[in-house]
C-alpha cells in the first residue's frame, strides 16, 4: 500500500516489489509497504516478506525535503520472516537525517539496521531493536549522501515496528541544532535541538532580551523541552516558555532561579521561549534540549465551536507527564457557567490518566460531565456527574487517554466543576529499616514543581514493626500545595495528621503511604523526609 497525500509526483514507479518515487516539488508525504497476501497464505503458499523501497530526494531544488518511513502494517505487527529494504537518497551536496519516531521491535530475533550508503556494504550507523526506551540515540545522521534501512524479523513474536522522519540537510548542518544567539528572535525549525543562554556555560550579558521559536517541521508532533542546567538570578532573571509560536500564546512556564530535569511539553509543534536578565548579569544561565514527540490526536477539533474558552471552541489537547500534570475546570469557574455548552478535554499521558480532586456543582437539569475510557467520547464511560458532588474521586484510564466532555441546557446554571488531571505513576518503594533513609520533594533543596504527583510507599522490613517518619525540612505553599502521609499501602487509608518540621508520623502497622502534589502557581524549597522503622 503506497500512501501519499499533497504531493504531485513527476515520476513513480512500481515493478514488482519495488517502488520508486521521484519528485522536484516541496512534498509531505507517507510510505507505507504492505503486504497482503492471505489468500496465498490460506491456500498454504510459503511467502517472504520481501520489498525494496527506494526514497529519492535526489535533483530535487527544495532545501527542506522531508517524508516519513513506516514498518509494514504499523502500528499494528509487521510480518514473520521480513527482509525489508529502504534506500534514501539526498542530494549529492546533502546528507540524510533519521529521526526515530516510535520503536517497538521484537529485542531478541528482529532489527532495523541503518547503513550509511546505499547498500547492505556501507558501514552500520546503527542497530535499532527493542523499544524506545532502549533508544541510545533518537537522531541519527549519513556522511554521505545516501541511507540504508534494512529490517529482518524471524519467523515468531512479531511487534509494531516502527516510525521514523527522514530528511535531506546540508552537510555543514550538525544533527542538533544549537542556539544562543541574542539577535532578535531565532526560528528553529528542526525536529530535535539544544537552546542555551548566551555565552553559556560563561555567564550571560546584563540586560538580554533573546527569544526563540521551536517550529517541528509538520502538524501532529508536540515540542518537549528538557531543561538540562539552569542557574539565574532568583527573580530578576527569567526564561519564559508559551506554548506556540509567539508571546502571545498561553503562558507554559516561567522559570528563576536554579531548576533541574524538568520537562515542558507544548500542545502543537510550536514554542516559544524568552529569556530576559537585568542590568546585574554574571550568572551561568541555562541549557536545554528539545524533541518532537509524535501525537497523532494535537490540534484536532473535537467540538462545535463557541465563545472564547478553548475548550469549547474545538476543543482542549493536555498532555501530562511523569510527576506533572494540570487543574481543569468549567469555564470561568467558580463564576457561574453558561447555558448551551459543549466542552471537551482530551488528555494524553505517558501511561494512565489519573483523575483526582475532583469537585462537581452542575445544575441537575441536563448539564453533564463525563469521562471517556479513551480518545473520544465513542469509548466506556469511566464516571458521569450532575447536580453536587464535592467530596472529591480518584480514577484512572486503562490506556493512553481520557476524553472530558461538558455540556450544559438551557436552564439553570451553578458554580462548576474542577478537577486534576496527571500522569499515574505507580508509587515508589521503599523498605524501611534500623538506619535512617530519606525521600525528598522532586528537585529539593531548589523549588518543587508547579502542577506536581509523587507518591512513596514505605514497607517496613519485618511484618511485626511499624514505620516511623519524621519530617526534618519543610516548606510549602500552606494554601495550595500538600504533603499528606496514609496509614496504610494507598492513599484510600486514613490520613495521618502532623505539624510540620521535626513531627513524627507512626502507622499502625507495617505500611505507610506519602503523597505530594502542588497546584499551578507558587513553589517553594520542599521538604526532606527521614524513615526507618519502629518495634
Amino acid at each position: 500500500m503506497l500512501k501519499i497525500s499533497d504531493v504531485q509526483l513527476n515520476e513513480i514507479q512500481t515493478a514488482a516489489n519495488t517502488i520508486h518515487i521521484k519528485s522536484n516539488k516541496q512534498m509531505t508525504f507517507d510510505l507505507q509497504y504492505k503486504e497482503t497476501l492471505k489468500d496465498m497464505q490460506e491456500a498454504g503458499v510459503k511467502i517472504l516478506n520481501r520489498a525494496r523501497v527506494v526514497f529519492d530526494f535526489y535533483g530535487s531544488t527544495v532545501e527542506d525535503m522531508f517524508g516519513e518511513i513506516y514498518s509494514p502494517n504499523y502500528p499494528e505487527s509487521y510480518p514473520d520472516s521480513a527482509d525489508i529494504t529502504w534506500w534514501v537518497r539526498a542530494p549529492d551536496d546533502k546528507v540524510v537525517r533519521l529521526n526515530v519516531i516510535d520503536l517497538d521491535i521484537e529485542s531478541c530475533c528482529d532489527r532495523l539496521t541503518i547503513y550509511d550508503g546505499n547498500s547492505l556494504a556501507g558501514q552500520s550507523i546503527a542497530v535499532l531493536t527493542g523499544t524506545m526506551n532502549d533508544v541510545t540515540n533518537a537522531v541519527l545522521q549519513s556522511t554521505k549522501s545516501s541511507m540504508f534501512l534494512h529490517l529482518t524479523s524471524d519467523c515468531s513474536e512479531a511487534s509494531s515496528g516502527f516510525k521514523v522522519t527522514v530528511k535531506a540537510v546540508a552537510t555543514e548542518q550538525t544533527i542538533s541544532q544549537n542556539s544562543s544567539s541574542c539577535q532578535g528572535e531565532t526560528v528553529l525549525n528542526e525536529w530535535s535541538g539544544s537552546i542555551q543562554s548566551p555565552n553559556y556555560p560563561s555567564s550571560y550579558d546584563p540586560n538580554a532580551n533573546c527569544s526563540w521559536t521551536i517550529q517541528i517541521p509538520v502538524d501532529k508532533y508536540q515540542v518537549n523541552a528538557n531543561i538540562t542546567d539552569f542557574h539565574l538570578e532568583t527573580n530578576y532573571d527569567f526564561l519564559v516558555i508559551y506554548d506556540g509560536s509567539s508571546s502571545d500564546s498561553p503562558l507554559i512556564a516561567s522559570l528563576t532561579g536554579q531548576q533541574s530535569g524538568r520537562i515542558f511539553s507544548s500542545s502543537s509543534n510550536s514554542m516559544h521561549l524568552v529569556f530576559s536578565s537585568d542590568s546585574v548579569g554574571n550568572w551561568q544561565g541555562f541549557s536545554l534540549n528539545f524533541t518532537s514527540v509524535y501525537s497523532p490526536l494535537v490540534n484536532e477539533p473535537t467540538t462545535p465551536s463557541y465563545g472564547n474558552n478553548s475548550a469549547c471552541n474545538g476543543g482542549k489537547y493536555i498532555a501530562t507527564l511523569s510527576g506533572s500534570g494540570t487543574y481543569v475546570s468549567s469555564p470561568g469557574y467558580s463564576s457561574y457557567y453558561d447555558n448551551n455548552l459543549s466542552c471537551t478535554w482530551l488528555v494524553y499521558s505517558e501511561s494512565q490518566v489519573k483523575i483526582n480532586n475532583l469537585f462537581v456543582d452542575l445544575a441537575s437539569d441536563g448539564d453533564y460531565l463525563t469521562f471517556f475510557d479513551g480518545p473520544s467520547q465513542d469509548f466506556k464511560i469511566l464516571k458521569n456527574y450532575t447536580g453536587y458532588y464535592g467530596s472529591g474521586s480518584t480514577f484512572y484510564s486503562t490506556g493512553n487517554y481520557m476524553f472530558v466532555q461538558f455540556v450544559t441546557g438551557d436552564s439553570g446554571t451553578d458554580n462548576g466543576f474542577y478537577f486534576y488531571a496527571c500522569t499515574y505513576v505507580n508509587s515508589t518503594s521503599l523498605t524501611a529499616n534500623s538506619g535512617s533513609n530519606y525521600f525528598t520533594s522532586p528537585n529539593y533543596p531548589y523549588n518543587y514543581y508547579n502542577n506536581a504527583y509523587f507518591a512513596w510507599s514505605i514497607s517496613a522490613y519485618y511484618s511485626y514493626y511499624y514505620v516511623r517518619a519524621q519530617i526534618t525540612d519543610y516548606a510549602l505553599e500552606s494554601c495550595c500545595d500538600y504533603l499528606r502521609f496514609f496509614d496504610g499501602s494507598s492513599d484510600s487509608s486514613t490520613e495521618l495528621s502532623y505539624t510540620g518540621v521535626n513531627s513524627y508520623i507512626y502507622s499502625s502497622s507495617r505500611y505507610m503511604y506519602v503523597t505530594f502534589t502542588s497546584d499551578s502557581s507558587v513553589t517553594s524549597k520542599g521538604f526532606q523526609v527521614r524513615y526507618f522503622y519502629g518495634y
